[in-house]
């Protein structure tokens, strides 16, 4: 073991296994759910990620099971292997036929780690062999660019999203992306997928197996597309440029870029930015910023003009760095900025006084990880989207008391939920599809690919679905001047919508019979995603974070933007008794 290599250990694990026909799946206290729902993902994409590669496995595949990446950080595995492509800076998590999962916060990414370990195991095999003395020969002479082996992974664990689109577009039209063959890292992998993306485009997904076939076999990068698609290498790289390029320059052309007040002048080098948040009462803003897993949280006086570096953790260093922390909300009053860090594999809720510069932090050990919370209007209670024996729900933590209740107890994905209506209700983001909540005893819902709007009754205890989009996501939802607000990537970019809910007669007979339907306005078009939306409780005063291809813009606005475009969205169909109260009775049927 070379030196510097070995990890800071905090815990001592205590693993046990389940044993299936292809694979085993390695866990500790604690990950028992974790572990069978990978085994359930893994069972499914097994033979389905053979049959797209037309290779079937020699060797089972080992899944080794982390609760968080703290965890996984902690493991020594792989350092005395000589092998650098392992590390906990690694992309792919895997050696040989063993792959290394984290907990990240939801269903759909560890769906995601479980196609990417297997994607990645095929390959190496397709391509090195699993004997020792193939590895060794065909890792001498097959010299693979990073933008190949992450891109096609990629490709094969994910669709390719707005998220990843939004990349290729800021790579593509900055000129990051002209010589893919010098790409590494996260650029590699985002080139690598737009890559593998328009060979299956143009050329259909069947000639991929092809490619990495005749790769191997005549252990050549350049053969392997020269005889499967009769293009060199420098033709692909020409045409899949002009390709995209044509594309976002045209999606361009009918964008505005946003409008606003820029809260900082310029980027720190190699530095990212997220959770921007805003309060009206205190007039201050606050954010967090990240360096290769060193972060810093950061306020700034609206009025003075002035930033202040509040809390800052960790080290620089080469690493999966862990985006998902930190979560920053203001508290109503504006006294107190609250947000959540991970430390020794521990979840800390915390709280920064702007008076007396003190934090003060609670451990929340009943979570294995959280994605967001918000404050209630009195700030004595949290509501949270947290993951939890093997489970992304809605919580509500009582600040005082220490105690936290589960709210939707199902195997749906649920995201940033945040108090409405003098916080008697909760809108939120979710995967289930269907206005049904799970329990203990039956936790099992229907769930579907992308995110719609719902809202909680905490009276009640009912939700209500706003929204119904079959082929894009609503994400990040508030509630501003009676309308809701959210994030939708309906033109493959997320933009600003807000809506209301509306009703017309439909028919009489009876009874007169209601059409239930939601007005969508649009109310920005930019070329670019916002990744981050920061609502306030008492104005309509907002921050929110935009990345175009040359760097981050932090933006403050004193109201929502102006309507861009509007369109009706029929819901369901809704009757009403003449004579009877003015509480809708909703019939079954809907209508998309």
């Amino acid at each position: 073991m070379k030196f510097g290599k070995n990890r800071v250990q905090f815990d001592q694990f205590e693993w046990f296994y389940f044993r299936y026909q292809n694979f085993d799946t390695y866990f500790y206290a604690g990950s028992k759910d974790i572990a069978l729902e990978t085994a359930t993902i893994a069972n499914k994409f097994v033979p389905e990620i053979e049959n797209f590669f037309e290779h079937q496995l020699n060797q089972r595949i080992v899944f080794v099971i982390y609760q968080n990446l703290s965890d996984f950080r902690q493991s020594n595995i792989g350092l005395n292997t000589g092998d650098q492509t392992y590390n906990i800076g690694g992309v792919t998590k895997v050696i040989d036929n063993t792959a290394f999962l984290f907990i990240e916060g939801d269903q759909a990414s560890l769906e995601e780690q479980i196609k990417a370990a297997i994607a990645n195991i095929v390959l190496n095999e397709m391509l090195y062999g699993i004997d020792i003395k193939n590895k060794i020969a065909n890792n001498t002479l097959i010299t693979m660019p990073e933008w190949y082996l992450k891109g096609l992974i990629s490709y094969v664990s994910k669709e390719l999203d707005s998220e990843i689109d939004i990349a290729t577009k800021r790579g593509i039209l900055s000129g990051d992306f002209d010589n893919f063959n010098q790409l590494t890292g996260k650029d590699a992998e985002i080139a690598g997928h737009a890559i593998w993306n328009y060979i299956a485009f143009t050329y259909g997904p069947q000639v991929i197996p092809n490619i990495v076939y005749l790769t191997r076999v005549t252990k050549n990068l350049e053969s392997g597309f020269l005889y499967v698609l009769g293009s060199s290498l420098s033709m692909l790289q020409l045409s899949w440029n002009n390709f995209y390029k044509l594309q976002y320059q045209n999606f361009d052309y009918n964008t505005d870029n946003p409008e606003g007040q820029d809260l900082i002048k310029r980027n720190r080098r190699n530095v990212e930015y997220y959770e921007l948040q805003f309060s009206e009462n205190a007039n201050k803003a606050a954010w967090a910023e990240n360096k290769y897993g060193k972060y810093w949280i950061k306020i700034k006086d609206l009025e003075t003009g002035k930033t202040k570096t509040i809390f800052k953790r960790e080290h620089k260093l080469e690493q999966i760095t862990d985006y998902t922390y930190q979560i920053i909300r203001w508290h109503p009053s504006g006294k107190l900025l609250g947000f959540v860090i991970e430390k020794k594999g521990e979840i800390y809720y915390m709280t920064y006084n702007l008076e007396s510069e003190e934090i003060k932090e609670i451990e929340m050990t009943a979570l294995e990880k959280m994605n967001s919370f918000d404050y209630a209007n009195d700030g004595l209670s949290l509501v949270l989207a947290g993951f939890n024996n093997g489970q992304s729900d809605l919580f509500i933590f009582n600040i005082a008391a220490n105690t936290l209740a589960n709210i939707t107890q199902d195997n749906a994905d649920d995201y940033s939920p945040l108090y409405i209506n003098n916080s008697t209700e909760i809108i939120f983001s979710s995967k289930r599809n269907g206005e049904v909540i799970g329990n203990r005893n039956k936790n099992i819902v229907p769930t579907q690919k992308y995110n719609d709007v719902y809202v909680y009754n905490l009276k009640t205890k009912e939700i209500s679905r706003i929204t119904n989009s079959e082929l894009n996501s609503e994400t990040q939802p508030g509630f501003v001047n009676k309308s809701y607000v959210y994030l939708s990537d309906e033109n493959g970019i997320n933009n600003l919508y807000s809506a209301q809910i509306d009703s017309a007669i439909s028919f009489v007979d009876t009874v007169t019979h209601y059409r239930f339907f939601l007005n969508q306005n649009k109310l920005t078009n930019y070329p670019y995603s916002i990744s981050n939306l920061g609502l306030t409780k008492f104005s309509d005063e907002n921050t929110f974070l935009y990345k175009n291809e040359e760097k981050f813009r932090l933006i403050y606005n004193n109201k929502l933007p102006r309507i861009v475009n509007s369109t009706n969205k029929t819901m369901s169909r809704i009757s009403f008794e003449k004579k009877a109260s003015k509480t809708p009775k909703i019939n079954t049927t809907t209508i998309v």
